[in-house]
Order: C-alpha cells, then structure tokens, then sequence
C-alpha cells in the first residue's frame, strides 16, 4: 500500500538496509517517490499518483522542520504553501489539537532537525493509515502493519485480536493482528523524540442534535453533498454505483452540481446491484459500465484484499477487486456512496430497538449482542481452545467508556459510524491494490459535523431518506432498492411485510454483490477445504480443525448458512500467510 514510512533512531544513525527493506514493502508510483534523510531519521513517502504530482502529496522543508505529507485536503486554500504553513505553525505554537480544522484524507510526518523529533498525525477518519513499531528509542513506521512486520521479521500473530476479530470482526483501540505494532487511531496525533513516546486526541465524536425540521436537514445535507462532490472529483473521476441508494443520491447531486461522471457497477452474472444501476442509469441519461466479477475473484484476490484493509473486513467484502484494472481503463478516482446510510439512517429495526432502551443494563446486553455477529461464545470457546468468556463484555465496556453520548441510540451510532464501519471502510480500502483512489463524499469534514447535529430521531426508519426521495427526488425513490426488492420510498411497513412474506414463501432476495453463501457452496467448495483445513494451512495453529471442518461441511451441505463466518476464518488465513512471508 502507498503512504508513509520511515526508520528514527536517537541512540545511533538508523539502519539504510531497514530503509530499503520497509521501502521494498510500501508499494506505488516510483515517479512519486520522496525521501527525507537526517542523522536519526529516514522518510519516506510514496503515492498513487493519480493527482498532479505537482500539487498534492508532497514534501516541504522550513527552517530546520520538513513535512512529508500523504493526501490531499479539500478546500478553496488547498495548496502547499497554505497546508505546510498551516501545519508549521500549529506545531510550532502547540496547537496541534487544530489539525481537526484540515477538510480533506490525509497523514504526515513532521521533522523537526533542531530537537530530533518526530511527529505523525492522521485525519479524523484514518484514511490514510500509519502504523508502528517502537523499541526504547527507535521508532519503524508505514502505511501498513504487514509492512512493517515483513521489514521487521516480526511474525507473532496477537491472540486477543485474533479472539476480537472471530467474534465481532472489531480491532479495539491501537492493537493490530500482530504483537508490538500499533496503529496511530483516527484523530490523534503522535510525538516521538528522545524523551519518549507521547500520543494525543485532537478529535473526539460528540453529538450535539440542534433543533431542525426534517426537510431543513434533507436540504442541507443535499447542498452539502453537492459541495464535497465537487471537492473530491478531480481528474478521471467514476462513481461506485451500487443497487442500493446512497450511491445513487450522489449520482444525482453530481448531475445537479454539474458534474458529469461516468458510472459502474460491479457483480456476478446474476447481480440484481447491475440491473438495477442500469434502470436508474437509464431513467436519468447516465453513462453506466457494467462489469462482472470474475468466478474465482475470491481465490485470485484474496491476497490483495487483505493486505489492503488490513485484515480488518472479511473475505465477505472483497467484492469488487477483480474488476478494478476495469475501471482504471477509465478513472483514477472512484467517489463512493459508503457512509450514506449513517446519514440517512437504516431500513432496519436496530434502530428502532436501541431508540426504546432506557434502562443501561438492557443497553448494555442488547450492544453485546449486536456487536457479536461473528462466532458465539461457547463456539469461540471450542474454535480457539481457549476461555474468552469475558472478551465481549471488556470490549463493551472499553467501547462506552469512549463513545457514551447523551442517549443510548447515539451512542449507538457513535460506536459504529467512529469504530466498526470507520475501519471496515477505511483501513486502506480508500487504496484500493495501488491502482485506484476511492473517495467518501458522504466524509467531508462540514458533512460530519452536520451529521453529528442531526437528530438521531430521523435515522430511525430510514426517516430523513425517506424524505430526501419523496420531496427531492421521487422519480428516483420509485426504483427499487437491493436490499429489500422495494422502491427506496417504501413505508417501513411494506418492508417489513416484504420480508415476512418472503420468508414464509422460502423467496430468497436475488443475488447482490454481498451474496457469497452460493459461491463458498458450489464454485468454492474444495478450494476452502483445502485452504483451511490441509496441512497448508497456517491457522490450523490457533484453531480447532474438527470445528472449521464441521463449519464447512454444514455451509456445503445447506444445514446451516456459514458464510460470514467462513469468510471470517478465510481472512485470519490469509493474514497469517501474508505474514510469514
């Protein structure tokens, strides 16, 4: 993966043979190479160079302080000189808690010549990711922790995340899948130097709901979007257009702002997410390309994935890779409708059911029950042959005593737009393979600041989305939505309705881009077997082989539907090969 990386030693001059090693590791354009050398410090930046190479990243030398900086910032006064100064001056007053004030994905690493320092920092989202390795007064550092571990040797997986991932598919706090590597969180920023290591949070999720009329913020967010679209689409720019609608409310504020980008879709032979992007496509004059997932995607972009995000989603998101030579034939940039929902809300009775909790204690049960969607308890016990009994309970507790709000429903939301869904979307899926830069229009800093003032009353029943299709867009409203077969202005009744009756007809919903239960039972049936359970397999190692085995014999033979969870062993699989080699 593109991005920063580096090598800083205080006791003697840091090692040019590590350099060169973590270099080798950090993959991107040669042409977008910088390098920063010092008596106990080597910098290193590389980048996608989809973007003028001219402009954005860059590196900046002042006085005695040099700026290696990854990304690019979305703003009127985005160029060098403004960003460098701006960042300068933060550090050399010590208003570093400022950085919250850059609107743009970015990270950077500060020199500072005089005192031997270092400084790191990432955007409130961490889209593009830092993480560490340090050993008294040395400090690697890259964009990836298997970067890292491969230019380190080190290869000791770290069991409490691996128990973590099993059963909540959640990295708490700055722990990776492997022992003495952290990753630098979303928000903060760390100082390095011969005094220590000391990391600090210049951005904190707090909701504070203004009293709004729910068309005042449907206006808003929609004015919002049509600003950050313009922000983020640069260059050869496409939009990741999916079945479902928050992709397709950005399709619209592009043609509304202006914008002309093509769209794509991608899935299988089956897809409904490409029929129903081309009927949209069609309604409204928009150039769509279709492009269908490979049948052995997974086997041939398992690797990839992984790498990319980190280990952090499992091999039921990796949708979409196979593709991706498909869409560099025409963009570099990709906008995507990823957070739409937090905004929106959820066609789901979630939220409804944590709306009606008073009480702490239900709060508390029901958040451990939401959060573990991977392997139980008593089959997490089995599986790893060890006890995690209180695993979920300490991971509850660690989550609300970060992200407790005024209600238990924005706590909630806190909790999964700031943890679970920001390292599923963006631990390196904003890279995606160094071919392509995705971008989330839906996180333009003055969208999340509107988001955490809209009242959380209008996420419930997908109630501010509603809105938006029914007094903005309703000829796009009436198309139907993947998800649920409806159009996106169905009442939450007919939705409910719809899946009653489809469950009692035994109806399955057509295929999106998120069913992999058929493909993991039929085209991929003996490949998992093989990768999982052979004497290949590294996993084997932590894991119960009776347990894995009986899991895949139920998915193959319909008892029971297992592909989340196979996907889940698939990912852990795959991490510890990238590892050891």
């Amino acid at each position: 993966m593109p991005g920063l990386y580096g090598v800083v030693s205080f006791d003697e001059s840091p090692e040019e043979e590590l350099f060169a090693k973590l270099s080798s590791k950090i993959s991107g354009a040669n042409e977008s190479d910088y390098h920063y050398i010092d008596e106990n410090a080597l910098i290193g930046l590389k980048s996608l160079g989809t973007l003028d190479f001219k402009d954005q990243p860059f590196l900046e030398e002042r006085k005695g302080l040099s700026l290696l900086f990854w990304g690019e910032i979305f703003s009127h006064s985005s160029r060098i000189s403004l960003i460098a100064d701006f960042i300068f001056d933060l550090y050399l007053t010590k208003r570093l808690e400022r950085l919250s004030d850059l609107n743009g994905f970015f990270s950077f690493a500060l020199w500072d010549f005089q005192k031997s320092r270092l400084v790191l920092a990432s955007d409130i989202y961490a889209t593009r990711p830092i993480y560490y390795h340090r050993d008294n007064n040395i400090m690697v550092f890259g964009s990836s922790p298997f970067a890292v571990a491969g230019a380190l040797n080190l290869r000791k997986i770290n069991r409490e995340v691996l128990a973590q991932f099993l059963s909540i598919q959640l990295i708490q706090g700055n722990s990776t899948w492997i022992d003495s590597i952290e990753k630098l969180r979303y928000g903060h920023y760390l100082i390095f130097d011969r005094e220590g290591l000391r990391i600090n949070r210049y951005f904190k999720p707090v909701f504070r709901p203004i009293q709004m009329g729910r068309s005042e913020v449907a206006g808003t967010l929609i004015e919002g979007l049509g600003v950050s679209a313009v922000r983020m689409s640069r260059g050869k720019t496409a939009l990741s257009l999916s079945g479902g609608g928050d992709s397709r409310l950005i399709a619209l504020v592009c043609r509304q702002s202006g914008i002309d980008v093509p769209t794509f879709t991608f899935g299988g032979v089956e897809s409904s997410d490409i029929a129903i992007a081309q009927k949209f496509c069609k309604a409204f004059d928009v150039e769509h390309y279709p492009l269908l997932i490979a049948p052995d995607f997974l086997k041939s972009s398992i690797r990839d994935a992984t790498y990319n995000t980190g280990g952090y989603s499992s091999a039921i998101n990796y949708h979409g890779f196979s593709t991706r030579h498909d869409v560099k034939s025409f963009a570099d940039i990709c906008l995507s409708g990823l957070s739409g929902n937090f905004f929106v809300g959820y066609p789901s009775l979630t939220l409804h059911r944590f709306a009606g909790i008073k009480d702490e204690q239900k709060f508390r049960a029901e958040l451990k029950r939401w959060l573990n969607n991977g392997f139980r308890q008593h089959k997490l016990n089995l599986l790893l042959k060890t006890d995690c009994t209180d695993l979920i309970d300490q991971t509850v507790e660690r989550l609300l005593s970060e992200y407790m709000q005024e209600t238990y429903l924005e706590t909630l939301l806190a909790i999964h737009y700031f943890e679970i869904a920001n390292q599923v979307l963006s631990a390196g899926f904003w890279l995606e393979n160094d071919v392509l830069e995705f971008r989330d229009v839906y996180r333009d800093y003055s969208l999340m600041e509107l988001n955490l003032q809209i009242p959380a009353k209008y996420k419930i029943s997908m109630g501010l989305g509603r809105e938006i299709w029914r007094r903005h867009f309703p000829e796009a409203g009436r198309i139907i939505y993947q998800r649920t077969g409806l159009p996106i202005s169905a009442s939450m009744p007919m939705v409910v309705l719809k899946k009653i009756k489809d469950r009692v007809l035994r109806i399955t919903q057509p295929p999106g881009i998120m069913d992999y239960s058929k493909i993991f039972r039929t085209i991929l049936k003996d490949w998992i077997r093989e990768f999982l359970i052979s004497d290949e397999s590294r996993s084997l190692e932590y894991l119960n082989r009776d347990i894995v085995s009986k899991l895949i014999d139920d998915h193959a033979m319909k008892r029971r539907d297992n592909a989340s969870k196979i996907g889940i062993l698939l990912t852990f699989e795959q991490v510890l090969r990238i590892v050891e080699s």
